[in-house]
């Protein structure tokens, strides 16, 4: 039951997938996996968990960066480690529409994989 019982109960399924995420700076796509997301059909957009991004080692700074005293890359971004090299933390920087916290992502496609 959601906080309005007018709205009566849903079920929904849970999936696993995965989204693109293109690096506009250097134009490297990364694949992020997503396990265990609610499965709502008529949502154009996706709900991340931030706990479950805490639980994979994911920093989410949601402070944005108009407010900050010290502006640095990781500010309003998620941050997570590098599969491919460990040392260096991999930003994915946020967008802020009104008071809702974005990510720019999108369906993966099959140019995004490379081929020998």
């Amino acid at each position: 039951m959601g906080y309005n019982e007018s709205l009566r109960t849903h079920v929904y399924q849970t999936d696993s997938g995965v989204v693109a995420y293109t690096d506009t700076t250097t134009g490297r796509t990364l694949h992020l996996v997503i396990n265990q997301a609610i499965h709502i059909l008529h949502l154009d957009h996706h709900l991340l968990c931030p706990m479950q991004c805490h639980v994979n080692d994911m920093t989410i700074n949601k402070k944005p960066k108009f407010l900050a005293t010290l502006l640095t890359d990781h500010m309003h971004a998620l941050t997570l480690t590098d599969q491919e090299d460990p040392l260096l933390p991999v930003i994915l920087p946020l967008e802020l529409r009104e008071v809702i916290l974005l990510l720019d992502i999108r369906n993966v496609h099959s140019n995004d994989f490379y081929s020998d």
